[in-house]
């Protein structure tokens, strides 16, 4: 995401606990000849960098690999980041999706071992509340398998189990 960003004239910092991770945006930058210095290998919780300095900040698969009282610390930190006005941007599988319940069963798809606690919109949305910041919009999205993302798109509304991402755009007041 942060590499796509860059590509579109944004100017990003991303941040990973991976340094593998960061090695592999490092190069992939440096490829297309993209800044490689804006990706830094650091706790995401705890991240350093200048209060209330960002205009965005966004959280893309990441929530479902933090046990619970990291990922209120991510949310913690990001709303510090930002300044105030400033977006929050999250993006995470739904475990009520059926390709989540098989994976989680190992059924036809392998359970992905690093997703430690999946997190319901519900409460999602609560914990961003009770770091103070204010939800505008919180929606699903379908997959992006095509056939089933069209399916998914008209029945999701009524059928739970076709929801297969968590999507919020928070604001920091």
């Amino acid at each position: 995401m942060s590499l796509h960003l860059q590509k579109k004239g944004f100017d990003v910092t991303g941040v990973d606990y991976s340094q593998k991770s960061i090695d592999i945006c490092k190069r992939i930058a440096k490829k297309y000849k993209l800044d490689d210095t804006t990706f830094l290998y650091r706790d995401a919780t705890d991240t350093g960098l200048e209060s209330s300095s960002f205009d965005v900040a966004y959280c893309t698969d990441i929530v479902e690999h933090l046990y619970p009282d990291i990922y209120i610390k991510l949310f913690e930190e990001s709303r510090r980041l930002l300044k105030v006005g400033g977006k929050l941007i999250i993006y995470t599988p739904n475990p009520s999706h059926y390709l989540e319940i098989l994976k989680n069963h190992n059924i036809i798809l392998k359970k992905d071992i690093t997703h430690v606690d999946y997190k319901k919109m519900k409460r999602l949305k609560k914990s961003l509340q009770n770091t103070g910041i204010i939800i505008k919009k919180s929606y699903y999205i379908e997959s992006h398998l095509p056939i089933i993302n069209i399916i998914e798109k008209y029945s999701m509304k009524i059928i739970p189990f076709l929801r297969r991402r968590n999507a919020i755009l928070a604001i920091k007041q």
